[in-house]
């Protein structure tokens, strides 16, 4: 079975963040002094600079491993929360796999009952986009295509990329703050998780840099999403006793996070919404989370008793 650090081991966690920060913003630095991504529009694919984002989103996974090998801490797949548990934990991934949809969607749904005028369900911002092709396909067709790719293919193929950010934040760093006690160890986490997306955040990689304050604004609303979806995947890391559940949630989010936009008319308020990391969309997680940290019985790492409050 999974094993948890009995002690907080400041050595181990000082050296995670020095390296998963370390080589992540190194990345972020070269993609900066490379032209930013101005060059790709902040639109992933477009050219090889985004592709070393991916390379960023490795940083934690490089940070896990070091701790590893560089120090006492066991190297095997149970210390690592490598071991999937599958069949005994199928609910949990269950779990991972839908419900970051479900939370985004009713986030979305909220948006745009505050926002009306922001909801085009001809979805003519992005049918002119897509070009000619686009002419002839219905809205209705077109988002019922793009819910299933964000509810099917888009989690499997997110969760490989996605891994390498929760090898290292919830199968080292939560674990290894669990000591703590359990709302100080997943907010922590959220917290170290948020900061580190900072670089590309500064960059305008996840909410442009054209709203008020930018980009001062939208690195503090990537905490708050963080602090709340890390909460979530805090839940199923320790309900599956595994890394993996984690993964596929975080590729889940990833893999519906902009539905929302399919409808947008005009220039919404990026930090609003309707992308799932929009402080509007986030409260239906924010619900949930809430709850699991109220919740005695909710992401509950095996702690003594008297750490857990």
């Amino acid at each position: 079975m999974p094993s948890l650090p009995d002690t907080l081991r400041p050595r181990r966690i000082a050296l995670f963040c020095l390296v998963a920060f370390g080589f992540s913003w190194l990345v972020a630095g070269y993609v900066y002094a490379t032209g930013g991504l101005d060059r790709t529009g902040g639109a992933p694919g477009a050219s090889s600079l985004t592709a070393l984002l991916v390379v960023y989103m490795f940083g934690p996974a490089v940070g896990h491993l070091v701790v590893r090998l560089a120090t006492d801490a066991p190297l095997t797949v149970d210390d690592a929360w490598l071991r999937p548990h599958l069949r005994a934990r199928l609910r949990w991934y269950a779990l991972a796999w839908f419900l970051p949809a479900i939370l985004t969607l009713l986030g979305v749904g909220l948006y745009y009952a505050l926002f009306p005028g922001q909801f085009d369900p001809t979805m003519e911002a992005i049918r002119t986009g897509l070009g000619p092709a686009a002419a002839d396909v219905s809205p209705a067709l077109l988002a019922a295509g793009q819910l299933a790719a964000a509810l099917s293919l888009g989690p499997a193929i997110n969760t490989v990329v996605a891994f390498g950010e929760e090898f290292g934040w919830r199968g080292f760093l939560l674990q290894h703050l669990a000591p703590l006690g359990r709302r100080p160890a997943v907010l922590l986490t959220g917290v170290a998780w948020g900061v580190w997306h900072w670089p590309i955040v500064a960059m305008g990689y996840n909410y442009g840099l054209g709203y008020p304050g930018a980009p001062w604004p939208g690195m503090l609303a990537m905490v708050w999403v963080t602090v709340l979806l890390g909460t979530v995947l805090a839940w199923v890391t320790f309900g599956a006793e595994s890394v993996w559940p984690a993964a596929v949630g975080h590729g889940a989010f990833n893999a519906i996070a902009g539905f929302g936009v399919l409808f947008a008319a005009g220039e919404p308020n990026p930090l609003l919404g309707p992308m799932a990391t929009g402080i509007v969309v986030s409260v239906p997680t924010l619900a949930l989370a809430a709850w699991l940290l109220r919740e005695p019985s909710a992401v509950a790492p095996r702690v003594p008793a008297a750490d857990l409050e």
